[in-house]
């Protein structure tokens, strides 16, 4: 799973006898991007580069008594030389959807991506969510698009 996880797992302690002489769980969240540290310098100059038409969605003042979903389009562009894949997109806040989980962006071309916003499920006085991109990418394996906008109840 790339990009943002969370696991629990068990432990238990034992004495030297091996007894047991506790029991518990520890919650852990990692971000999991692609390890890079081994690429050589010739392949840094072949990598794939994200390019994001924006950084930001700013949805102003949102209604939230408002049903029918807003649209937005982010294109995505491979500026590098080898293929850029789109490891994940997700977001954060479950009243922003985005059409697509992985792609893959040959050399100079690019794809669009459409985010739906549903402002009946927006919560809370301010929005302020992320749309983060996982990407091979070495100089940029994780990416995020602000979403963020005033709420008006």
């Amino acid at each position: 799973m790339w990009g943002a996880t969370d696991e629990t797992f068990g432990i238990i302690a034992s004495d030297d006898s091996g007894s047991r002489i506790a029991r518990g769980e520890v919650n852990v969240t990692a971000t999991v991007v692609e390890d890079f540290t081994k690429l050589s310098s010739e392949d840094m100059k072949k990598a794939p580069q994200l390019s994001i038409s924006n950084e930001a969605i700013d949805l102003g003042d949102i209604d939230t008594s408002q049903t029918k979903p807003l649209k937005y389009k982010l294109q995505i562009s491979n500026i590098g030389t080898n293929p850029l894949l789109l490891h994940r997109i997700y977001s954060d806040n479950p009243a922003v959807d985005i059409d697509k989980e992985t792609a893959t962006i040959e050399k100079g071309k690019n794809i669009t991506i459409t985010v739906t916003i549903r402002p009946n499920e927006i919560t809370g006085k301010v929005m302020n969510s992320h749309i983060t991109l996982i990407t091979n990418d070495p100089l940029r394996p994780m990416a995020n698009v602000r979403v963020l906008g005033l709420v008006m109840h």
